[in-house]
């Protein structure tokens, strides 16, 4: 059986380090990151089961003019099969609303105290309902956190 496979994007080497650490060790799923989405090549984005997308990208949002709304609608427009949970430390809440009406998951606030955990039952979640062999589609998982 294949292994769920997660991708991280975000700009922070740390926060994908972090993720990547927890997400192998406690929820078993393999988990990769890439902290320059522009980078990101199709393959890839068709081999993951999750995406974990951040909404501001920084110095690389300034130069290539793309948050992640933006990447999210690339995301489902290469692969509507891949889930994404959308975080980030923006507290704006029609950013959140946006990211959700437009196929996240969920939105989970970066700045919460407790964001990894909720982060990771969000991920099990998905993780369970993708390997019991459900396609998922974003009205059937739509918890926000914002």
């Amino acid at each position: 059986m294949k292994k769920f496979r997660v991708l991280v994007i975000d700009d922070s080497k740390v926060v994908c380090n972090l993720i990547q650490s927890m997400i192998e060790t406690r929820l078993k799923a393999e988990c990769i990151f890439e902290t320059d989405p522009t980078k990101l090549s199709q393959d890839l984005l068709l081999d993951v089961d999750l995406v974990i997308l951040d909404y501001y990208f920084g110095s690389i949002a300034e130069s290539s003019k793309k948050n992640g709304l933006m990447y999210l609608k690339e995301l489902n427009r290469l692969n509507s099969s891949i889930a994404v949970i959308a975080f980030s430390g923006q507290k704006k809440i029609a950013k959140a609303a946006e990211m959700v009406s437009r196929g996240a998951f969920e939105y989970i606030d970066k700045n919460e105290d407790n964001f990894i955990e909720v982060l990771l039952q969000s991920v099990k979640k998905i993780k369970d309902f993708k390997t019991s062999g459900f396609n998922i589609q974003s009205s059937q998982i739509n918890v926000n956190r914002i």
